[in-house]
């Protein structure tokens, strides 16, 4: 954490968190976006939307640092979501499912991950919740047409 002090007094606090930090594609960080969410009423249209305006800042930030390399373009982006989109699999199992919970407190991952029968009661309570069942039925059918479950 940062913190910006005015006359002994906290103005303002930046969080950092370099936890999965790591060079590489911006698909892997536009699928965990796109679905990982849970606004799941967010349609495909902003979502390219989305997208659009991802590559829009992207390209505009590369500009302004004077870049030298070749600056992707809107369709090397969605290259990268298609070549690196596994990543939503895992976004849709692992990452929405903690999200959704009604108690955040109590989305600790190493309890999700735990073989022991804390970890069996908490994954039953997180996957049974009303709200994710509609979204992981739709995405299951989008990895199987995907073919991310063959």
């Amino acid at each position: 954490m940062m913190f910006k002090y005015k006359n002994d007094t906290i103005e303002d606090i930046l969080m950092f968190d370099y936890q999965l930090a790591y060079f590489g594609s911006p698909g892997v960080d536009l699928n965990y976006l796109l679905s990982g969410s849970i606004q799941t009423e967010i349609g495909e249209g902003r979502k390219l939307q989305a997208i659009q305006s991802y590559h829009t800042i992207l390209t505009k930030t590369l500009n302004d640092l004077r870049f030298t390399g070749k600056t992707p373009s809107l369709q090397d982006i969605h290259i990268e979501i298609i070549r690196t989109g596994f990543q939503s699999v895992h976004a849709v199992f692992c990452l929405l499912p903690l999200a959704m919970m009604e108690n955040a407190a109590e989305a600790e991952m190493d309890v999700f991950l735990a073989e022991n029968g804390a970890g069996k009661v908490f994954r039953q309570r997180i996957f049974q919740n009303p709200r994710y069942g509609p979204i992981l039925r739709r995405e299951l059918k989008r990895f199987d047409l995907m073919g991310y479950l063959d």
